[in-house]
């Protein structure tokens, strides 16, 4: 079993600056964990790509490059599962190295139809 830390975990630190990506992989390393789960849901405060931070060559390659040696896995985190937020978690799950990308749904009109949401992650 693989025990890791959804980045979501601590938004407010995300929101008021006193934490970026880098020192949440140095949190988890010294809780002991084995990975991330990173979310990149644009956010007012946090910006429009989440808790990366942001989404430049050096950036990626940066937070990449000490995800490798962190020997941490890496999961995406999004919401909602019309095509193009889930092809934009693609675009970050290629980015950073991860090989899952999670969402979940959020009720239009009170009622989630899944077999949309399913049809579209297929």
């Amino acid at each position: 079993m693989l025990l890791g830390l959804e980045s979501y975990s601590y938004n407010l630190a995300f929101e008021y600056g006193d934490m970026d990506i880098f020192s949440f992989l140095h949190r988890v390393k010294k809780f002991g964990l084995d990975g991330i789960q990173l979310n990149v849901v644009p956010h007012k405060r946090v910006g429009p790509y989440g808790h990366l931070g942001k989404w430049d060559v050096g950036h990626l390659r940066a937070v990449r490059d000490l995800i490798q040696e962190l020997e941490f896995y890496i999961e995406i985190d999004i919401k909602q599962s019309n095509i193009s937020d889930v092809n934009r978690g693609l675009d970050f799950c290629e980015a950073l190295g991860a090989d899952i990308l999670r969402t979940y749904q959020i009720p239009e009109n009170g009622a989630i139809d899944s077999d949309k949401a399913v049809s579209v992650l297929k």
